[in-house]
């Protein structure tokens, strides 16, 4: 039976049901402590269960834990839909976020989209950094968190504020509402070919969100006199980005 067909027959019977409350504590107990939805529908489907009149309260119980991930803003539900070009995906983002000027503040976009931000130190070499967006919390040094983006304390601001923006970019990109998110990101990892479309494609919405077209073209312009050399060294000082990602963001612009 699927989740859908389960549901359903919860509030048909429901309808029809008066019993509010349920006398068979060792089911209800097993089905509030489960995290294995086949476990939950096994239970719904138990004529035992049927027979003790637990349906509205079953109701809840499912309910409670399709819902328990954070919500997700309506504004990225469109992103996710492709409702905005890349550029009108950033602008929506600085909308909501209130980023107003440079350097952009992904830290504060990321705490807007409900991220708790951790630093730590990491076993794995070359990790960069965590994401979390679930059901069930991450338990980092005692915190319970639900949407989490976990930073490596020895990276460089410039790094960590690339990290974030690419976290970022799989929440607005690859994040669903009905299924758990778990990403490690690191340099030098070998990776299969959607692996790598994902990987990509968080890379390249992140060198849009730190250094989006828009902003971009009227900085150069604005800065015409400097070598090019020079305009990117000074580039990586106002906008806090790594060398690496101003050189490859000028090449998407058509600045040679």
């Amino acid at each position: 039976m699927t989740f859908l067909r389960a549901l359903w027959d919860i509030l048909h019977v429901a309808w029809f049901a008066n019993p509010i409350y349920c006398y068979n504590r060792f089911v209800v107990f097993k089905i509030l402590n489960s995290t294995n939805f086949s476990l939950v529908y096994r239970y719904i489907y138990d004529e035992r269960v049927r027979k003790i009149g637990t349906v509205i309260y079953l109701h809840n119980v499912i309910r409670n834990k399709i819902m328990s991930k954070k919500s997700t803003p309506e504004y990225v539900k469109e992103i996710r839909r492709n409702q905005y070009s890349m550029d009108g995906n950033i602008e929506k983002i600085f909308s909501e976020c209130e980023i107003t000027s440079y350097p952009i503040n992904v830290f504060q976009i990321a705490r807007k989209l409900e991220f708790d931000i951790i630093y730590g130190k990491f076993k794995q070499d070359n990790v960069y950094g965590v994401m979390w967006d679930g059901d069930e919390p991450l338990n980092v040094g005692g915190k319970q968190m639900y949407r989490a983006i976990l930073l490596n304390k020895q990276d460089s601001l410039e790094r960590q504020a690339f990290t974030v923006a690419h976290e970022i970019g799989h929440f607005m990109l690859h994040c669903k509402d009905n299924t758990n998110f778990y990403e490690r990101y690191h340099g030098g990892a070998e990776q299969t070919d959607s692996q790598k479309l994902i990987e990509d494609q968080a890379d390249f919405f992140a060198a849009n969100l730190l250094l989006p077209k828009k902003l971009m073209k009227a900085y150069i312009s604005q800065h015409s006199n400097l070598s090019r050399s020079d305009l990117i060294s000074k580039t990586c000082k106002d906008f806090l980005v790594e060398k690496d990602t101003v050189v490859r963001r000028f090449e998407e612009l058509g600045y040679e």
